[in-house]
């Protein structure tokens, strides 16, 4: 086995961030169902501020001819998780708004008990 193999990587990657244990999503750590569009808002923490218009009016376009076909990622504002804020899919989530979707396939990011 080579050294860089053998070596612990460094974080936890998107597999942490999805709740997978060894390359299988855990079920308690994710529930996945439609909301509402509006019941979701952008996520405090997205690092990108400006999305070109071509490439949302292109990925509108996708949706109209085939949906979504990732789930949002999202966390719950509320405890009895009617609010949601985006972790990650704010481009499908803006192109959805383009297209007219009232609902939307959310994957809801549970907190994991610490380790």
């Amino acid at each position: 086995m080579s050294e860089r193999a053998s070596r612990r990587q460094l974080g936890r990657g998107l597999a942490e961030l999805f709740g997978e244990v060894d390359g299988v999503a855990s079920p308690a750590a994710v529930s996945q169902r439609l909301v509402p569009i509006e019941r979701i808002r952008p996520g405090a923490f997205q690092p990108r501020r400006r999305f070109a218009e071509t490439e949302l009016d292109a990925l509108a376009q996708s949706i109209r001819e085939k949906g979504i076909l990732q789930p949002l990622l999202v966390r719950s504002l509320t405890a009895q998780e009617t609010d949601f804020e985006l972790v990650a899919g704010e481009r499908r989530w803006r192109a959805a708004q383009r297209v007219g979707l009232h609902e939307v396939p959310i994957i809801i990011r549970r907190r994991l008990k610490s380790r």
